[in-house]
């Protein structure tokens, strides 16, 4: 492999200067796919690499990323690091996974959880999940809230009392009693949290919990610092109510726990709980 020495490789070097001149990790991690994409074949830039060279590229890929590419994210921002390792890994590149615990504990350090919410209703998810696992599940609580602050660069403010939610839970999912095979009410986990764009006089805003077939629910923080959650269905928003978080919560596990599935469209439905459905 010696004849096949990558170290100064158009390919590094270009990784190595968008690593150098870039402010964020995001064209790094696009280049990087790129190239692992077109490796997987042995291939840079439509050309058919001989086994050897294109094995020893791949090598001296990784080695910058883990040399130069995690040093670099891993002193500004840890969670960049760790995009680089979920793309890598997410292309059967595991090489690096040793570096992932130091880096989940650093990003954890640098954005830690607030105190849990302690409500009486999370306790209640967690014997549901205990009794019925068949019908509810409770993910285990975040470690880290980095993901508010990536939300909050792109614009896009979380309440703190659902960051205290996510540090009780990261994410549930509810189904009916009655009906095991109806879904009725989640907590979408960090990584599956959803932008709803503008529409009419709703702004952006994060979707973070799910009604059943075809509803979500997202939250925004309006001009006067007024918290909104707002009720969707087909990815359009038909109505909106202060948030409380608590009250949504307990009206889940009233779903979850509906004597029928009619209770579903009446006592125990969405729009009972969004009694007007005015923007």
């Amino acid at each position: 492999m010696d004849e096949f020495k990558t170290a100064s490789h158009p390919v590094i070097d270009g990784l190595r200067r968008t690593l150098v001149t870039s402010r964020s990790s995001s064209a790094f991690v696009d280049e990087l796919e790129n190239r692992i994409r077109q490796l997987m074949a042995d291939m840079v830039d439509g050309r058919v690499l001989p086994k050897q060279e294109a094995d020893a590229l791949r090598v001296s890929m990784l080695d910058l990323v883990r040399s130069e590419a995690l040093t670099k994210f891993a002193d500004r921002n840890p969670s960049d690091a760790l995009r680089v390792l979920d793309k890598l890994k997410a292309y059967g590149f595991t090489q690096l996974e040793n570096e992932r615990p130091k880096l989940q504990a650093a990003r954890a350090s640098t954005f830690p959880p607030p105190p849990p919410a302690d409500w009486p209703e999370i306790s209640q998810l967690r014997a549901a999940a205990d009794q019925h696992p068949d019908v509810c599940s409770v993910g285990s609580p975040v470690q880290s809230v980095y993901f508010a602050k990536e939300l909050q660069d792109d614009g896009i403010a979380l309440p703190d009392e659902l960051l205290g939610l996510y540090a009780a839970c990261d994410g549930f999912d509810l189904s009916c009693l009655s009906a095991r095979h109806v879904p009725v009410f989640s907590l979408l986990p960090v990584q599956s949290i959803d932008i709803s764009e503008q529409a009419d006089a709703y702004p952006r805003r994060a979707v973070l919990f799910q009604g059943g077939d075809a509803v979500q629910f997202s939250v925004f923080r309006d001009r006067k610092k007024h918290w909104w959650i707002v009720y969707e269905y087909e990815y359009e928003p038909i109505g909106k109510k202060a948030l409380d978080l608590r009250e949504l919560v307990r009206f889940g596990l009233g779903r979850m726990n509906a004597a029928t599935a009619e209770s579903l469209d009446d006592p125990c439905s969405w729009e009972r709980f969004f009694p007007s459905k005015a923007g």
